[in-house]
């Protein structure tokens, strides 16, 4: 089974995205599941997933600057029902990039 992730460039002039950031989401809700598919339907959400970690919900966003993120954490992450808090953090260098893993049987238990 091969996965392939989206790609990703931090070139401006072609993709217009200047930030990537990861979002730690903590949630208030019961069923966290919830909130994870609620938050992965957001236009600037390109990976969301519900995690065992010291957050419920890790999701990576694409924003064209900081207000634009300023804005989606104010507008649309603070706006979500269920969501507690966050830990935000923005990526500012890509060391590696991988767009595709194949997925070998011997990874399996």
């Amino acid at each position: 089974m091969q996965i392939v992730l989206p790609l990703f460039t931090l070139n401006q002039q072609i993709t217009g995205v200047t930030l990537l950031t990861r979002i730690e989401v903590d949630t208030q809700s019961s069923e966290p599941n919830v909130i994870a598919s609620e938050l992965s339907k957001l236009e600037e959400v390109y990976f969301g997933a519900l995690a065992t970690s010291n957050h419920d919900v890790p999701v990576d966003v694409l924003t064209t600057g900081i207000d634009r993120l300023k804005k989606f954490l104010t507008d649309k992450l603070g706006a979500t029902r269920g969501v507690r808090g966050s830990d935000t953090s923005i990526v500012m260098e890509v060391y590696k990039w991988r767009r595709s893993y194949e997925h070998r049987n011997s990874f399996r238990a």
